[in-house]
């Protein structure tokens, strides 16, 4: 019988070598050897913006973590930017940086929209708690001045929103608990709603407060109070509005997504470099100054509480008919 060596050398004689060629087996990374090139990870927001200022710090130190460069990539349609992580392939260098609540809002606004088993849930990152704000042209001191407005003149407060996002739904939320019948203004992006707040244009916004912290600092935005359970460490002068007598919380969760199917050794590399990257001094420091607060889950307890999340977002999707008919 021939050894492999004659046989390949029988072969090469009577083949051409193109073909040879195309019949040797297809190497492919082993997954012991991961990560062998750079790792990309889509960020489905503008570059620039509060998410993708939040993602190329986390880029920046899983580089460090994993020892091979971290690149982010911008997509302009969240929807969009989501699906299209679903799609690639299942080796590890494509992750994605997406929002719990809108991934888990989209099945109720979009025909097309990706699907949770296309997915793999590695690590949650950030949570960010958002605050009630308002102009300070508006005139209100207080929750309890814009409560006590609201409720005796209804759909006389402006609520800045961006429609189908969790900030719509988290601003409809937190009125209905303050017993305000209030009148939304759709704009086309955070930042533009932001200036129309901080212009006087609209009285009232629910957002992060990375996004609304330099307008509070010029004294055109008032933080009125943080969405939270208790007391938020980075922002610990800002009272809940739950100490104010409003029972709503409103949660943005930021996590890394990889398409389904990843192998495990690979997941396991990645999750251990994210949670070390999540206790690096400079990442903490830097995310203090976007305001944000990591919040670190590792794969099971990420994928609990996106389970939780995804419950609570189509309950009041439906509650306040943020349904588009398919």
């Amino acid at each position: 019988m021939k050894s492999l060596a004659q046989l390949w050398k029988s072969l090469s004689k009577a083949v051409p070598a193109g073909l040879l060629l195309s019949l040797m087996p297809m190497a492919t990374p082993a997954a012991d050897s991961f990560p062998a090139k750079p790792v990309s990870i889509i960020v489905p927001y503008a570059a620039g913006s509060t998410t993708d200022l939040t993602g190329r710090i986390f880029a920046q130190a899983l580089s460090k973590h994993l020892g091979q460069s971290v690149v982010i990539v911008n997509r302009a349609n969240t929807v969009q930017g989501e699906i299209e992580v679903g799609r690639e392939r299942p080796d590890g260098y494509t992750l994605g940086f997406f929002g719990t609540g809108a991934f888990s809002l989209a099945k109720f606004l979009v025909p097309v929209y990706p699907d949770p088993a296309n997915f793999e849930l590695l690590v949650q990152l950030i949570a960010d708690f958002r605050v009630l704000a308002v102009s300070e042209a508006s005139g209100f001191k207080s929750v309890k001045e814009l409560m006590d407005f609201g409720r005796k003149n209804p759909k006389k407060v402006l609520v800045g929103i961006n429609p189908g996002t969790t900030s719509h739904l988290d601003s409809v939320t937190i009125m209905k608990a303050m017993g305000i019948e209030a009148n939304y203004v759709p704009f086309k992006s955070g930042g533009e709603r932001a200036l129309a707040v901080a212009g006087g244009h609209v009285q009232v916004t629910v957002d992060s407060l990375s996004a609304l912290r330099p307008y509070a600092d010029a004294k055109k935005v008032r933080i009125l109070g943080v969405a939270a359970p208790s007391r938020v460490d980075l922002y610990k002068e800002v009272p809940t509005l739950r100490e104010q007598g409003v029972q709503a919380d409103s949660l943005n969760i930021i996590g890394i997504f990889t398409p389904k199917g990843v192998p495990e050794a690979v997941l396991k590399t990645l999750e251990a470099a994210f949670a070390k990257a999540v206790k690096d001094p400079e990442l903490l420091d830097q995310l203090r100054k976007v305001a944000q607060v990591p919040a670190f889950q590792n794969r099971r307890e990420f994928a609990t509480s996106f389970a939780e999340e995804a419950v609570r977002i189509a309950t009041v999707a439906k509650e306040i008919n943020m349904i588009t008919p398919k």
